[in-house]
């Protein structure tokens, strides 16, 4: 790759658009590392151009760009992503830029990325259908921190907004290890919660009392202080056409509200 070899000191590639990225960048530099970076900004080697905007959950193409250094011309090519929402579009480009920086040519990592798909508890989802209806589960449950918790809110109201007749189902449990800030950190969940119109939010845990306390009365579902005793209500509430997204910190235990859903809307499927 000519000028683009990694240096002696190693490779630190980073976020273009993070306010912090000229101090991570001088740091970098200091310790002898040659700095490749990731965004949309003007300044980022590898430049996500368009993308992360899924429709229905569906695949999602993502346009890239950045700038050969042995022929000195700017290369742009896309790709299909399964995985969706702006925050997943920017970790892909994030991991071309690591293979440039490895001799890994982007098309290469770019067949690589087409190949994925979501996991338990990190966006896994699953549609049930019966008589024409459906529901869909967006299984987030593995862990969350206030930006992941805000990137998997719009990305359900991305991937829902093209849809009619849907109601957005937030199962939001306790973010663990946030320190003093914690019920600030949740009470502030309600800015990404309301940009995400979402129709219903079910809380559970300690902490998430702090959000559940400043919902308006119409989006409030449930609240219970631990996940297990939030299920019976919860699957009480569940409405053909409805988009559940289930996320919490792993300490919180989402994962038995996941499987009772599952099961619930199995049985929900049978029933022809």
């Amino acid at each position: 790759m000519g000028s683009g070899a990694p240096s002696q000191g190693g490779v630190a590639v980073l976020p273009a658009d993070n306010e912090h990225f000229e101090r991570l960048r001088a740091a970098a530099e200091a310790s002898g590392a040659l700095v490749r970076s990731f965004g949309i900004g003007p300044v980022a080697d590898m430049k996500l151009s368009a993308g992360g905007a899924a429709t229905r959950f569906g695949p999602t193409e993502i346009v890239a760009k950045y700038m050969d250094p042995d022929t000195g011309t700017e290369e742009r090519f896309s790709f299909v992503y399964v995985l969706p929402g702006k925050h997943q579009a920017m970790n892909a480009i994030a991991v071309l830029e690591v293979g440039r920086a490895l001799n890994i040519h982007p098309s290469r990592v770019r067949h690589a990325l087409e190949l994925l798909a979501p996991v338990a508890g990190r966006g896994e989802r699953a549609e049930y259908h019966r008589s024409g209806e459906s529901i869909i589960l967006v299984d987030e449950s593995y862990n969350a921190n206030p930006l992941s918790m805000a990137a998997a809110l719009d990305a359900i109201y991305g991937a829902t907004r093209p849809m009619t007749e849907v109601r957005r189902i937030a199962v939001l449990g306790d973010m663990r290890e946030l320190g003093e800030a914690s019920d600030q950190l949740h009470r502030e969940l309600k800015g990404p919660v309301e940009s995400a119109q979402i129709t219903k939010v079910f809380a559970c845990g300690p902490h998430m009392r702090a959000l559940w306390d400043v919902l308006p009365d119409n989006i409030r579902g449930a609240y219970a202080e631990k996940s297990t005793d939030l299920i019976a209500p919860f699957l009480a509430a569940i409405q053909p056409g409805d988009v559940i997204m289930i996320k919490g910190s792993l300490g919180t235990r989402m994962a038995p509200v996941v499987e009772a859903v599952k099961k619930h809307l199995t049985e929900w499927a049978d029933k022809k």
